[in-house]
């Protein structure tokens, strides 16, 4: 292994938060106190607690919530009643959810699962605030059509007065922000002019971020390596970008995409300054991600290349070393933490210390700055390494489950 100094100068990360989550309320969620509002800084949490004490139910909530995606497995079909608030920039977004059964007495069982479904009523409430004074609010129901209303300016002037004309296409609780946007701005006559009301058109571009859990192992690699959840289509006129590739890799594959010819690519992994630091860490000076050759596949009408199940290469002065299926499992942790940082501008961890010593614990710790961070941890090292600098800081920073 090579020596590493004690001293680790911060690279470079998201420089301030995108969007993060400012609150929390839960009137209804399974065992939670009715009531219960937790708030939250733009930085660093910790959520404490024994064994089933509700943690990784917690971090599930967070995660839905910056998603906006109430319809995942570990709620279906379960009552709820929340209300939470996201930031993006200057912008409010004000949100509440609601599913509820229809009678109390609803005939639905776990046999009938479709009784079930009817039995239940789903809505929320979206509300989009702008410093302009522009307020935007899409209520979206399992009863009835898209609503929307427009106050803090004329709506006729901005074409935002004209009728939703989505008809069910979004469920109530999980529309995502991609399809929120859609729905604010539905009709809006100039994009210049939704801009200027908004105070800007920073955060239009990253609503297809994604928000999800690093678990306790490696299994983002397995997800990256995975034909179906992981591939990257080139064409003349059309490229994709999987949500779990980063932003600078994936700006090299478009320059690519002019020199298209069916060939395997090649893409040093340096070009991520923030990855290239966790694979410094795990003793190497260079990692490559190789794919190819790609399938020919058909997409909008046209031919294009799919590139998919990565294979992640690591050098030393020049010389391979090792093969990602090679690494010890701490390697692969350390490596799937230095991914997962640089695809989501917030991170939710859960037990990110697993199989790492102590030093690559104190490094993962100097690299969560500059975002807003959720981690759960019963390490004690990590713990004694979290960067509260004051009272201020550790009383919002720790939530006791």
């Amino acid at each position: 292994m090579t020596e590493r100094s004690e001293e680790r100068p911060a690279t470079e990360a998201v420089s301030s938060p995108r969007r993060w989550l400012e609150r929390i309320k839960v009137n209804q969620f399974r065992s939670v106190e009715p009531g219960t509002e937790l708030c939250f800084s733009e930085g660093l949490h910790v959520v404490l607690g024994k064994n089933a004490s509700g943690k990784s139910t917690l971090l599930d909530l967070i995660a839905a919530s910056l998603a906006v995606d109430f319809e995942q497995s570990s709620f279906a079909d379960e009552p709820l009643d929340l209300e939470f608030t996201l930031r993006v920039g200057a912008l409010h977004l004000d949100m509440a959810i609601k599913r509820s059964l229809r009678e109390a007495n609803a005939s639905g069982t776990a046999e009938d699962v479709e009784g079930l479904k009817r039995s239940l009523r789903e809505q929320g409430r979206y509300v989009l605030r702008a410093p302009s004074g522009l307020k935007i609010t899409v209520v979206l129901s399992s009863d009835d059509l898209p609503q929307r209303t427009v106050e803090g300016v004329d709506p006729a002037r901005y074409g935002l007065d004209e009728p939703l004309k989505w008809r069910h296409q979004l469920p109530p609780l999980a529309p995502e922000l991609g399809g929120l946007s859609n729905l604010w701005l539905e009709g809006s006559k100039t994009w210049e002019s939704v801009v200027h009301l908004l105070g800007g058109d920073s955060f239009l571009g990253r609503w297809r971020d994604k928000s999800f859990r690093m678990a306790e192992g490696d299994e983002l690699l397995d997800e990256l390596e995975g034909d179906d959840s992981f591939a990257i289509l080139l064409g003349k006129s059309m490229n994709s970008h999987p949500y779990l590739l980063p932003e600078k890799l994936f700006k090299a594959f478009q320059l690519k995409a002019s020199q298209l010819d069916g060939s395997a690519l090649e893409m040093p992994l340096d070009l991520e300054p923030l990855l290239a630091s966790f694979i410094r860490e795990m003793g190497f000076t260079e990692g490559r991600m190789s794919l190819g050759p790609p399938r020919v596949e058909r997409h909008s009408g046209q031919e294009v290349f799919a590139y998919s199940s990565p294979t992640f290469i690591f050098y030393r002065d020049g010389h391979f070393v090792r093969r990602v299926d090679q690494l010890s499992y701490g390697q692969r942790r350390l490596f799937a933490l230095g991914w997962y940082l640089c695809v989501c501008d917030i991170a939710i961890l859960d037990e990110p210390s697993n199989g790492l010593h102590e030093s690559w614990i104190a490094f993962l710790v100097s690299q969560l700055h500059g975002r807003q961070v959720f981690l759960t941890s019963q390490n004690r090292e990590l713990l004694d390494m979290l960067p509260f600098k004051t009272e201020t800081e550790l009383s919002r920073g720790f939530v006791l489950c």
